[in-house]
């Protein structure tokens, strides 16, 4: 079947984190899988998993190529593209699935019963559900960056590894820098000519005065695996940390979606997985029910 993603990033590590997590999963259960992305042009980069639809033109293109709508932008406001992707998909009967999602409490409940809902926790779970209507029943799945086989680290050996992110608190992050034994690993390399990607006139990612460590999202998971502490502003980051049994340190703004990620700790790798696969387990069974009915 062909599976098409329509909210997610692939410029950002973070977001292609999910999609790497998404394409592992969705392969166990359909080795015969092909992917494309249709994605907002700021969202888009190179990339080894599949070709990008960058120009608006390619809408009839990628339409075409999907058997489903895969939807992996973590966390769901209402955003107005991915809203009118949504429409789009039911007025012309292609499935659309919000694959592991963090839902805010002012979602629209009329999108969502347009698509496929599985959350990643079960505040955002209620969200959906109340928005939904009586009798919404919401499944719970975990992050699709828990997928992600993350690479065995042979370099330097550190304690700590952290992890930076726009607007979120980072001072005391700074007060514990010890330029040794510590480094930070980088989500989304810099695409101005100072190497820092910008959001608002900040950095996208503050940095420390530490090592500095970026590569494959394999890469990333493999490093802070390999530490002993994770202090973190960045959802996957704190996934790979539990993913290691590491218990991430915290530095956030909007607790509801961290409050549902640490449900998860103390969990095993393997029932991590397991629990990731119920999202890619509905993306799998809507592109089969869309191929049996002829489309």
């Amino acid at each position: 079947m062909n599976y098409l993603f329509v909210g997610g990033s692939i410029k950002d590590k973070a977001g292609l984190a999910m999609i790497q997590g998404a394409v592992n999963g969705i392969i166990r259960l359909d080795p015969e899988a092909r992917f494309n992305a249709f994605l907002p042009a700021e969202h888009n980069a190179e990339n080894h998993l599949f070709k990008t639809f960058i120009d608006p033109a390619d809408c009839t293109e990628a339409l075409e190529f999907a058997n489903v709508l895969l939807d992996v932008g973590g966390i769901f406001r209402n955003q107005p593209y991915r809203c009118q992707y949504v429409k789009v998909a039911k007025t012309i009967g292609i499935p659309y699935v919000f694959m592991s999602q963090s839902f805010m409490e002012s979602v629209d409940g009329e999108i969502l019963n347009k698509a496929t809902v599985i959350a990643r926790g079960r505040r955002a779970a209620e969200n959906a559900e109340k928005a939904m209507g009586a009798g919404a029943w919401v499944e719970v799945a975990a992050d699709l960056s828990f997928l992600v086989q993350a690479e065995k680290w042979e370099g330097t050996k550190y304690f700590r590894a952290y992890t930076t992110h726009f607007n979120k608190p980072v001072s005391s992050m700074l007060e514990s820098c010890i330029s040794q034994t510590c480094v930070q690993t980088i989500w989304k390399e810099g695409y101005l000519p100072d190497g820092i990607e910008k959001y608002g006139g900040k950095p996208w990612e503050q940095k420390l005065p530490v090592r500095h460590v970026t590569g494959s999202v394999e890469k990333l998971f493999g490093l802070i695996a390999s530490v002993r502490e994770v202090h973190t502003a960045r959802y996957q980051a704190a996934c790979a940390a539990i993913k290691a049994g590491i218990k991430p340190q915290l530095f956030i703004s909007y607790r509801p979606k961290y409050d549902d990620l640490m449900d998860f700790y103390g969990l095993t790798p393997r029932l991590l997985e397991k629990s990731a696969m119920i999202s890619c387990r509905a993306a799998v069974e809507a592109a089969r029910k869309r191929k049996r009915h002829g489309a």
